[in-house]
């Protein structure tokens, strides 16, 4: 049979004891082997404990090689191990059997070594554990215990055996031990060690406890007698911080605190925690225990959230700043811990939290919610801004949902700023950072407090705004649109040099009173704003790029506006759709529903112009409906306008923009109307999708030789871009001498127009059969390229005899195409 591969060495296979060195390990590997990590225990005693218990079950066991059958290991503990805590491992493996030696009745040779190993490496450690069953600490000699008998008490002779005594005076001096205490004291050892003295249960606590005495007198000092009992015994409810910092600590240890607003349950937990006490100022998160340092353990409460209550925030607002809590210190803390811990805040509902100073923060996970109106920051007038953010890149998430953020101060910086890294934008393209979800951004009151801006995002890549309620201070001592130009912007998106952030959404935003209700500039590529409603704005959405950036889209909703509806520069590719656009009823300025500047291939689509203003056009300023401004391949489409002046206007130097479908609804008195006007120094086209300009026949007339005119139509206002079907018909009969017979278009006015191939003038030839009916047509395309007056005339011109033309057989007819 060949040698055991499992050398069993005659040892006590157990470690040598071992203290902590703060850390969690691993420790090893062990100067013994084991078959399987389940043979394993760990046993640790802390300061201050009287023998060792059994950790295993917080212990992580690993083999070194944890293929080998039969290998060395290594203990890891589930928390950091001080230097007062001694520990140690042994092996106590169970004998079982759970493989068979022997296949079809033949011995398997590795299977019986390995398996008379594991019962050998069983037998030494029953061995070793029989040597001292009574649970000597480990190195200590077996001791004898001599049987006793009724009445007898067991004691330690000078040998160290248990040997049982009467408790006489002979007996206890026979075995060398001082004589009895007296009634209702305890024997203890003089501080020489020199002798035995009797003391007094008080007297014994004093002595095992350093400074007991004056710890007890501070925990009466502070609570009823039972909280001091349940701090005595470590565990339960404590009505302040106060007394869990006086506690003295013990691992894993749980203490609920009932503090008022403060409530919470805090565990006593080892680590270094310095850094997060020296940020816990007002001990919300993190509280230091007076007699243990705070590099090796602190409590720390437990929960899912922070709140500004934990840090000793009060939500009382009342209206007034001088009677309510000041929670500038509550609420910062509560923003500096959450960055240490990751925790999201929440703005716990109440009147609210009264913030005379400016929040802020930094590189972190930013995570705050609130119920929608009752979550509320009052930013008093010391707060510049009220909350700052500042990240680096997209790692740090910004996640706000339904905060109340007002203001009782006059225009002093923005409700919400939000910044990221320069570069961020640029590097990361492709990782969303940022959401905003239902803010509700104004001031205390309407007509005395506000913001300067509402939200304001920097290098902000991909970042979502979704039903933001943005409302600007209303001065009710004017009339006109002063009244509502105290706020900047409502929502700022800004593009600096260096970043260029896209794919912004904003979604379903309502802005009040304020000059620009959404604005974007610098460096920006794709904007979406989604059925915004915005009421009392100089202008809805004002885009102003440094260069050409695409890819604007403003869908639905609708905008009341004093000066523009939405109003884009380099933004080409944008889109303006399905929206409804007021000229202010109050307005003292020219309005314009959209305007493009250098904004090429464009689309404005199934607009509404509504006319608010009561009076004239000289007292409420003009009501333009879309501006096209150096902005080529445009489309404009759909465009319905209430009392206009000029619907659509082009002029610059766009080229190629097609406008069609343009209703125009009502008079606006005192305006200079206008229903499409090109003035640009390019070419453009107006389609009128068939609409008929003007029809018209005639009564009997004879055409000659000369050229006859036949049919005319009225003088008609024509614009630049416009193209128009012309289609003639003269019904006529011969006289004795066959021929032909010329159909001619020819036109007249102060337009600049020219028919097919820029021929002043249209003919078509048709032969004149002897004394017969016949029909003849024209028909010809008019292309405008000067706008002004525009004459259509149909004319007839016969060779051999006189034509005649049948009564009411000449129509002219004149459609915009």
């Amino acid at each position: 049979m060949a040698a055991t591969p499992y050398i069993l060495p005659r040892e006590k296979r157990e470690s040598a004891v071992a203290v902590g060195n703060g850390t969690v390990g691993p420790f090893g590997p062990s100067l013994y082997k084991i078959f399987d990590t389940a043979d394993v225990t760990v046993w640790a005693k802390a300061t201050g404990e009287t023998v060792y218990t059994d950790v295993t079950a917080s212990c992580t066991i690993a083999k070194t090689n944890p293929a080998a059958a039969y290998d060395t290991f290594s203990v890891t503990f589930g928390a950091a191990v001080p230097a007062s805590t001694s520990w140690y491992h042994q092996a106590r493996r169970t004998a079982e059997r759970s493989v068979a030696v022997t296949k079809a009745g033949v011995l398997v040779a590795a299977e019986l070594e390995k398996e008379l190993s594991k019962q050998a490496s069983a037998q030494s450690e029953l061995r070793r554990d029989v040597d001292r069953a009574v649970r000597v600490n480990v190195g200590a000699d077996p001791i004898t215990i001599v049987g006793g008998l009724a009445g007898q008490v067991p004691a330690f002779n000078a040998g160290g055996d248990l040997v049982p005594m009467t408790p006489d005076a002979a007996t206890v001096a026979s075995v060398g031990l001082p004589p009895g205490p007296g009634a209702d004291t305890f024997l203890q050892r003089n501080g020489a060690d020199t002798n035995w003295i009797s003391r007094t249960a008080a007297q014994v606590l004093q002595s095992l406890i350093p400074g007991f005495a004056a710890l007890w007198a501070s925990v009466l000092a502070l609570a009823t007698f039972a909280e001091a009992w349940v701090a005595l015994r470590l565990n339960g409810s404590l009505s302040t911080r106060a007394l869990i910092k006086a506690l003295v600590p013990q691992a894993g240890l749980s203490v609920l605190l009932t503090e008022a607003r403060r409530s919470g349950q805090f565990v006593w937990t080892l680590g270094d925690f310095s850094a997060q006490i020296a940020a816990d100022t007002v001990e919300g998160m993190f509280l230091k225990a007076d007699s243990v340092a705070a590099t090796v353990g602190a409590w720390v409460r437990q929960t899912d959230y922070l709140n500004p209550g934990m840090f000793g925030g009060v939500s009382d607002w009342t209206g007034v700043a001088g009677t309510s809590t000041d929670n500038v210190v509550a609420l910062q803390r509560m923003i500096d811990i959450a960055k240490l811990t990751g925790l999201p805040m929440v703005i716990s509902n109440g009147p609210g939290f009264y913030c005379n100073g400016t929040l802020s923060a930094s590189n972190m996970d930013f995570i705050l919610a609130a119920n929608f109106g009752t979550g509320r920051i009052v930013f008093g007038t010391g707060a510049t801004d009220g909350l700052v953010i500042s990240q680096d890149n997209f790692e740090h998430a910004t996640h706000i949902t339904s905060p109340t953020l007002t203001t009782i101060g006059q225009e002093t910086g923005a409700a919400l700023k939000l910044t990221y890294g320069t570069v961020d934008s640029t590097n990361n393209r492709n990782q969303p950072r940022c959401r905003i979800i239902d803010p509700d951004i104004r001031g205390e009151v309407l007509t005395s407090h506000g913001w300067q801006d509402g939200i304001v995002l920097t290098d902000v890549h991909r970042p979502e705004i979704v039903r933001p309620s943005v409302t600007g201070r209303r001065d009710t001592g004017f009339t006109d649109f002063r009244s509502f130009n105290k706020m900047r912007y409502g929502i700022r998106v800004v593009g600096s040099v260096g970043a260029i952030p896209s794919d912004i959404r904003i979604m379903q935003a309502r802005v009040d009173h304020a000059q620009e209700g959404v604005s974007a500039s610098g460096e920006v590529e794709g904007l979406l704003v989604t059925e915004p409603v915005m009421v009392g704005v100089l202008a809805g959405v004002k885009v102003r790029y440094t260069s050409q950036r695409p890819w604007v889209r403003i869908e639905g909703g609708h905008i009341n506006c004093f000066e523009f509806g939405v109003d884009m520069q380099n933004a080409p590719q944008a889109k303006i759709l399905d929206m409804l656009i007021y000229k202010y009823q109050t307005a003292t300025l020219a309005t314009v529903g959209v305007k493009l500047d250098g904004c090429h291939y464009s689309k404005v689509r199934d607009l509404t112009l509504i006319n608010n203003a009561s009076t004239s056009a000289v007292v409420n300023g003009e009501w333009d409906g879309v501006q096209i401004v150096n902005s080529d391949s445009c489309t404009i489409d759909d465009i319905t306008h209430d009392k206009p002046s000029r619907t659509v206007a082009i002029s610059g130097t766009a080229a190629n923009c097609e406008t069609r479908n343009i209703r125009q609804n009502g008079a606006f008195t005192g305006a200079t109307v206008a229903e499409y006007l090109d003035t640009s120094s390019n070419a453009n086209r107006r389609i009128g999708d068939g609409r008929k300009i003007f029809s018209a026949g005639n009564n009997a007339i004879t055409v000659t030789a000369a050229q006859t005119t036949v049919v005319t139509t009225p003088s008609l206002n024509v614009n630049k871009g416009e193209r128009y079907l012309v289609t003639g018909m003269i019904n006529t009969t011969k006289g004795g001498t066959a021929g032909d017979f010329l159909t001619i278009l020819a036109k007249s006015g102060s337009a600049t127009a020219a028919f097919g191939g820029n021929r002043s003038s249209w003919v078509e030839r048709t032969a004149q059969a002897v004394s017969a009916t016949v029909s003849h047509s024209v028909s010809a395309e008019v292309e405008v390229t000067a706008s002004g007056t525009l004459t259509i005339a149909l004319a007839g011109q016969a060779s051999g005899s006189n034509s005649d033309v049948l009564a009411g057989d000449a129509q002219l007819t004149v459609e915009m195409i």
